[in-house]
């Protein structure tokens, strides 16, 4: 009885009682894991989300300053600065 699991044996409890219980408890820390771990990839998501939309606003907003400066080029082009 040198190994440490048998250590873990309590006094009235069998081996397999024991196996059980140690199970019982590594099975909630596997889904407590998988909980962790689905939020964690909701938030990383989120936050994919977000950078997207504040990207396409950012493109949205050199679009416009792009169509600002365009037409004047163009009357530029056309000999319309005399």
């Amino acid at each position: 009885m040198s190994m440490p699991t048998f250590r873990l044996l309590k006094v009235g409890r069998s081996r397999s009682e024991t196996f059980r219980s140690l199970l019982s408890r590594g099975r909630q820390e596997l889904v407590k894991q998988m909980e962790q771990n689905a939020e964690e990839r909701a938030m990383r998501a989120e936050q994919r989300a977000q950078e997207a939309q504040e990207l396409l606003e950012y493109l949205e907003q050199l679009k416009m300053e792009d169509l600002k400066v365009r037409p004047v080029i163009c009357q530029g082009a056309r000999g319309g600065w005399s």
